[in-house]
């Protein structure tokens, strides 16, 4: 819990405190706006920690290739896609990843513009803090949660409700976008402050980035009770290749469409989430001996043994074991 608080903290003074000092050094000493754009210093000194960082480790650290034996890449994603094109629930949880972070690198770009429609001055620093803020509360919330039940439980209720917090700004903005009349950093003629909708947005948005938070460890434990060991980080890095080239569209294409449409369809996105999610514990439920079925028990009820079941444990799959290590509770 004070990991997950400082991290908090920290992340969002990584982004936001260094950016604001720049910015009211750059006023308080009356510079001219364009060469705000050219104030590269910083990065430039960044650029050469980063080389000693290079330096330091490429000289001190050794490599981990993990299993000795040969395994070309040809071969490597041959057997990952035959583990998706075998399992269902590996195809499912792969369609889910997609989907969630999709939709909230979509939400990425939307949510600047959404509390600004028509260039109200937006508090970029204080609203990025509540955001990581309501992500820090989430995966706390999740680490209770995974103590006393499965994310198989409870990650349908967190895609609706990401997907609820979206119909928020949907709502908002049916009409289409209005053209700009000012910058959301409160320097064009239009100095008004964020209005009733956007602080309405604004909590939306909050309850959106709790369930990212919740996201990121539940996905992360759902993927050790599925994937199989060997080809575990080829089959995630699959899967990211078609969210990276919908992000890349969605990037390309998000001036050339209004607000609710772009909403919209992370709504959609995050809807797909809930029934995929659900036809995952179907599958599960339907395979009730088999040893993702044991993990999950043995995540929900951790003094139950394993032995009990019809399933040989010699012949469950380790990533499993680990699973129910990782989601039971401390003793």
């Amino acid at each position: 819990m004070v990991g997950r608080l400082l991290g908090g903290i920290a992340t969002s003074l990584l982004f936001s405190a260094f950016e604001s000092w720049l910015v009211a050094e750059h006023v308080s000493r009356s510079f001219s706006g364009c060469a705000l754009c050219l104030q590269v210093a910083s990065f430039d000194a960044a650029v050469v920690i980063m080389v000693l960082g290079a330096c330091a480790i490429a000289l001190t650290w050794t490599e981990n290739y993990g299993d000795s034996s040969e395994h070309s890449l040809t071969s490597q994603f041959q057997a990952a896609a035959a583990a998706i094109a075998k399992d269902q629930r590996v195809a499912l949880l792969g369609a889910m990843q997609a989907m969630f972070e999709g939709s909230m690198f979509t939400f990425v770009f939307l949510w600047t513009p959404a509390l600004s429609p028509r260039g109200e001055k937006v508090p970029h620093g204080i609203i990025f803090s509540c955001f990581m803020t309501a992500c820090m509360l989430g995966s706390a919330l999740t680490g209770k949660l995974l103590k006393s039940m499965s994310p198989h439980r409870y990650m349908p209720l967190v895609y609706f409700l990401a997907s609820v917090s979206l119909t928020v700004p949907f709502m908002f903005h049916l009409e289409h976008r209005p053209a700009l009349t000012g910058s959301s950093l409160g320097t064009g003629p239009q100095q008004a402050s964020i209005s009733l909708q956007g602080k309405l947005q604004l909590v939306a948005f909050c309850l959106f980035e709790a369930c990212v938070g919740m996201f990121w460890p539940s996905m992360m434990a759902l993927r050790a009770l599925y994937l199989p060991e060997e080809t575990r980080s080829t089959i995630i890095n699959l899967f990211r290749i078609p969210l990276n080239m919908f992000v890349c569209l969605v990037l390309c294409k998000v001036s050339d469409f209004p607000l609710s449409v772009m909403f919209g369809l992370c709504i959609l996105l995050l809807g797909a989430c809930v029934l995929c999610q659900l036809r995952l514990n179907q599958l599960t439920c339907s395979t009730e001996s088999g040893p993702g079925h044991i993990a999950a028990e043995g995540a929900a009820h951790p003094s139950a043994s394993t032995a009990t079941g019809p399933v040989d444990s010699s012949k469950a799959r380790p990533s499993a074991s680990r699973a129910r290590m990782a989601t039971s509770p401390a003793h």
